[in-house]
């Protein structure tokens, strides 16, 4: 970023006014002026720059995502914000008489080195409506890039300029290989040089270009790690802005830009030195042409000779022979003329209509006509076998015509169809019913057809219209039918199934991302089985499930199971998980609209890791059809084949039998089904073959990590500064440090580390841990030390959900009461030690002991008791590292 230093002096050299310098500097001050959202449209996403030392937001992944990521990758753009404060802008309404005054948000200000711009992001489509309806605002010019003249004017006078950046200029070769190079970009550069790196360079030293296939695929073989970080240090060259380098076998690496520039040019230059001449019209069968204005056709087409046949129905096939030579000469004499595909266009349209259009009685009764024409009718299947000699003759000429004018001598074989196909209602009796249809049965009282009907009757009666029957109203219904009618009667939800699909005909990006470790998904989703306790034996309440799957391997790559319903708490324990097994997180994540997913801790934590954040639109499933099928699918081959499922239940609500009651078969504990399900996953699910993939998602997983490399550079260590970030900050992130300790969350934690001196006094970071209220953790002199609270032996084995319990209850007996006495710990403590055995605080801190197993492989070993304090400096905290992990088989019950 630049320095105030470096501002004033682009100020100075771009003559900024007054007015425009106070609008840069409160830009760069303040917080955007707009807070952005998911929509029906589009879902919102959180893009973590290189440039810039905080998250920027999108709410397009087509326009404003696309924009984001160039503008970081450019080397002419020095700063970028998102959603800058409002200008006021004028222009003509299209009358073109009067002028009208609105406010508009820019999506973007970029900064560079010659000047400050606006950019405002929208797609083609949307662009060309707003042309028609706001001329005065927006216009296209002859290039096809488009304007906003009043914007333009209002950013001149800050001494800016304006931009309006449309969908179609979007590169999205660009765009994939900038996002498949992002993780090179961050690595930091060495003074050494690799093997792999020399050996690529040599390789290209002789040869200008190789293939990248060839380079990652074919021994000797170049890991792609080496390949694509000299490409993002530009060792060698690839074009990224035409080739992708997900297209491996067509993508190529060359030696320098000059090599490149050179094979650019010689390409479209390499044409043979001589051409054969060519006859006027191509021969081939099925031409036909028109010879002294009779239809005639090629039949076959031979080296020195060719057959045509004519198509006239009085010339009773006739057949003759013609050179190439004699028919080209015909052709320049203007004596044939040859009838192009786009002369038969209308006339086989019309054929393919006729096919289309005919009933199954109609085409069936064409297929028995073809077979007497040909001579292998059956008397036993085919009724018109014993036709007249007569109807034979009628149906012949009826083929050779619909031959020579549709290209299919079928379509005139079909029965055509007699009788006054018009509606005999008066024309006001049908509008009518169309009205009705539109104003009582497609809305949210949801009538049956009969009773709208019913209406209908009497209000054609009424103005004197004989109604239309039942039938033919309910005809007149079903042509309605669709989305937008399930949508006014039903709702969205209801109607998502039949929303039509949008056909994406540009080649953009996979949805599922190019690579491993590419897009993750989060979600959640309640275990249909009974489970029970452990050391008691009763059922226990119900599991949630949080998983996050790869979306291009689709490969199960962490997962957290907890009696809690989903929270912040699910999301950072199932990253935690994450990191523990493979030390990675993912580039991107695609979450809902959960309120779990927008909390300010996960946010934290996914911005700190650098993981781009999109939402899914609400109400729309298939955007989060990876986690979907994975749930279906585990439950089907694994959850409900279990006893104790309660898949019994949910198809047989009031028809289940006391003896096939899940919870009398209940014998599943948390612990059991952890073993079970991890079991499942490496024994079963992943080394299946999955449809989608064509093959299985550990080949997948190994094959994406050999094409695009295994990205070793972002390896994050499960150590105790993971640990920190992955739990929650206290109120504004910050404790004061007093003779008492410092204040999380109503209660005084004390560390041995605060009685250091010049620490009193000091504000410092602070965490606590969401699964054990007696612990909480303080960042003096850099390192992260141990607080333990002054009741820890009554908070020690809680949750923080156990403690919200607590609060609440003490809360509502307080408002019962009419007291406003003052929370503190003292009176949660006193509360959770006389009413342990109150029905909820015990059924939470049962469920928590239940998951403690459980939840231990995600957190490190860490001292639970208080240490005696003793004189001296206080050592910093042991960092152990944790075990690779190992699963166990599923134990036999």
């Amino acid at each position: 970023m630049l320095t105030d230093d470096e501002l004033a002096e682009l100020f100075d050299r771009l003559a900024m006014p007054a007015a425009g310098r106070e609008y840069i500097r409160r830009v760069r001050a303040e917080p955007p002026s707009r807070a952005t959202s998911t929509n029906k449209c589009s879902g919102k996403l959180r893009y973590t720059p290189l440039k810039m030392p905080f998250v920027v937001e999108a709410e397009a992944e087509s326009t404003e995502y696309v924009t984001l990521v160039d503008m970081d990758h450019d080397e002419t753009t020095l700063e970028f914000y998102g959603q800058p404060p409002k200008l006021k802008i004028f222009y003509l309404l299209p009358d073109g008489r009067r002028k009208t005054s609105v406010y508009t948000t820019p999506d973007y200000l970029r900064i560079t080195a010659d000047c400050f711009e606006f950019i405002e992001c929208k797609r083609e489509e949307e662009l060309q409506r707003l042309a028609q309806k706001m001329p005065g605002r927006y216009q296209q010019e002859a290039d096809g890039t488009w304007r906003s003249r009043p914007a333009e004017a209002a950013a001149q006078a800050l001494g800016c300029s304006f931009k309006v950046r449309s969908s179609a200029q979007n590169n999205w070769a660009r765009h994939e290989n900038l996002e498949l190079l992002k993780d090179y970009f961050l690595q930091q550069p060495s003074s050494t040089r690799c093997a792999a790196t020399a050996e690529l360079l040599d390789r290209l030293a002789g040869q200008c270009r190789l293939c990248l296939f060839d380079l990652i695929h074919l021994e000797p073989a170049i890991p792609a790690d080496a390949i694509y970080l000299a490409i993002a240090r530009r060792q060698v060259f690839f074009p990224i802005d035409t080739q992708r380098l997900t297209d491996q076998e067509r993508a190529y690496v060359y030696r320098d830009e000059t090599a490149f520039t050179a094979f650019q040019s010689f390409l479209p230059c390499a044409t043979p030195a001589t051409a054969l001449p060519a006859l006027a019209v191509e021969l081939v069968p099925e031409t036909k042409f028109l010879w002294d204005g009779v239809p005639w056709k090629i039949v076959n087409a031979g080296e020195t000779r060719f057959t045509v046949r004519c198509l006239d129905t009085k010339a009773r096939d006739q057949l003759g022979e013609l050179s190439p030579t004699e028919f080209d000469a015909l052709v320049r004499a203007r004596k044939i003329f040859v009838v192009s595909a786009n002369e038969l266009l209308e006339a086989v349209d019309l054929g393919v209509e006729l096919l289309k259009n005919a009933s199954k009685s109609e085409l069936q009764e064409g297929i028995w006509r073809l077979e007497v024409l040909e001579g292998r009718a059956n008397i036993e299947n085919n009724p018109l076998a014993k036709r007249s000699t007569r109807a034979v003759k009628y149906w012949k000429a009826a083929f050779r015509e619909a031959e020579a004018l549709y290209g299919n001598g079928l379509a005139g074989l079909i029965p055509r169809r007699s009788g006054n196909r018009t509606p005999k209602a008066s024309h006001r009796a049908l509008t009518l019913a169309e009205e009705h249809i539109h104003a009582n049965f497609a809305t949210i009282r949801a009538k049956n057809r009969i009773t709208v009907w019913g209406h209908y009757c009497l209000a054609a009666s009424a103005e004197g219209a004989p109604p239309v029957s039942y039938e033919w109203f309910c005809r007149m219904v079903k042509k309605h039918s669709g989305h937008a009618q399930t949508a006014a009667r039903l709702g969205e939800k209801a109607a998502y199934d039949e929303e039509p699909h949008y056909l994406q005909l540009e080649w953009t990006t996979p949805r599922h991302g190019v690579r491993p470790w590419h897009i993750g998904h989060i979600d959640h989703t309640p275990i249909p089985l009974k489970f029970v306790h452990s050391e008691l034996g009763k059922i226990v309440d119900t599991i949630w499930l949080t998983i996050l799957i790869d979306g291009n391997t689709r490969k199960v790559l962490a997962y957290y199971l907890s009696f809690d319903e989903p929270s912040y708490r699910s999301c950072m324990m199932v990253m935690r998980d994450c990191v523990r097994r493979h030390g990675r997180v993912h580039q991107k994540l695609v979450v809902d609209q959960g309120s779990e997913f927008k909390g300010v801790y996960f946010e934290k934590l996914v911005a700190s890791l650098g993981i781009d954040k999109r939402e899914r639109r609400a109400g729309k499933p298939r955007e989060g059809s990876v986690c979907e099928r994975i749930f279906n699918t585990s439950q089907e081959q694994f959850i409900k084949r279990l006893m104790g499922s309660t898949e019994v239940v949910e198809n047989y609500f009031r028809r289940v039998s006391p003896e096939v009651e899940p919870t009398r078969h209940a014998v599943w504990t948390m612990d059991r089904f952890d073993e079970g399900f991890q079991a499942y996953l490496d024994e079963v699910y992943h080394v299946n073959h999955h449809t989608g993939l064509d093959m299985s998602p550990n080949e997948a997983w190994a094959l994406g990590l050999r094409s695009h490399g295994q990205r070793k550079h972002r390896v994050i260590p499960y150590d105790e500064k993971f640990l920190m970030e992955s739990c929650p900050e206290v109120h504004r992130g910050h404790a004061k440090v007093c003779p008492a300790g410092i204040k999380v969350n109503y209660r005084w934690f004390r560390s041995p580390v605060f009685n250091q001196p010049g620490v009193q006094g000091t504000s410092v970071r602070a965490r606590y841990d969401p699964f054990n209220c007696g612990v909480a953790y303080a960042c003096v002199n850099g390192s992260w030390h141990a607080c333990y609270s002054e009741h820890f032996a009554v908070f020690s084995m809680l949750t923080e959900r156990a403690v919200q319990r607590a609060t609440e209850q003490i809360r509502l007996t307080d408002r019962i009461s009419g007291r406003k006495a003052r929370l503190n710990a003292a009176r949660i403590a006193a509360f959770l030690s006389e009413r342990e055995l109150e029905e909820d605080v015990a059924r939470q801190a049962r469920n928590d002991l239940e998951a403690q197993n459980h939840r231990a492989k995600l957190t490190d070993s860490r001292q639970q008791t208080p240490p005696a304090p003793k004189p001296g400096p206080v050592p910093a905290p042991d960092c152990k590292s944790t075990s690779a992990f190992q699963p166990r088989i599923l134990e036999d019950l």
